[in-house]
């Protein structure tokens, strides 16, 4: 009996001990912009295929590789965005990656450093990637484009309109898609 209830006993605190040890695995840390950060309102992340987290905010793009965030500051001195305010990041392919601004839309190829600017995707846009990494944007005039690539220029699609709607309650903001 005292063996059984001594095995009992060291079975739990191993089952204890594995699960604290699971939750000392992670380590939370809080960044702002004392900590480098170009401005503490985030509004956008995005993980790249390299790992590195891009972080939008209210005064530019960020890159974070694990230690230390910093403000992204291309090579390229003559590349700049559309804005300042990064409403969304999105990675469609490896080493590229989609920023929307307050002002337009830019394409970011990190590895060449090449950045263009799409002005005519100004103010609140939604953009989508098909399983194939094309990217789509739900503009606000209710259509659908389509980047090519090849051409590099958005395809207006021959579809309905879409009517966006958006919803207020109690402070609360979601958005709808409504086809007509």
């Amino acid at each position: 009996m005292r063996t059984s209830y001594l095995y009992y006993t060291f079975s739990l605190l191993l089952f204890l001990f594995s699960i604290t040890s699971e939750i000392n695995a992670y380590n939370l840390r809080q960044y702002s912009s004392q900590n480098g950060l170009s401005n503490s309102a985030i509004l956008s992340l995005c993980q790249d295929n390299n790992g590195l987290m891009w972080i939008g905010t209210c005064d530019g793009l960020n890159i974070f590789d694990g230690t230390t965030p910093r403000l992204y500051k291309p090579t390229n001195s003559h590349i700049g965005f559309s804005g300042n305010i990064i409403g969304n990041i999105m990675e469609t392919e490896e080493d590229v990656l989609w920023i929307q601004t307050n002002y337009g839309l830019d394409r970011l190829d990190t590895k060449l450093q090449i950045s263009k600017s799409f002005t005519e995707f100004k103010d609140k846009n939604y953009m989508a990637k098909s399983r194939d990494n094309d990217l789509f944007i739900v503009k606000d005039d209710g259509y659908i484009y389509y980047y090519q690539p090849e051409k590099q220029l958005f395809q207006k699609l021959e579809v309905p309109q879409i009517r966006i709607i958006h919803y207020h309650r109690q402070k609360q903001y979601s958005m709808g898609i409504h086809f007509e």
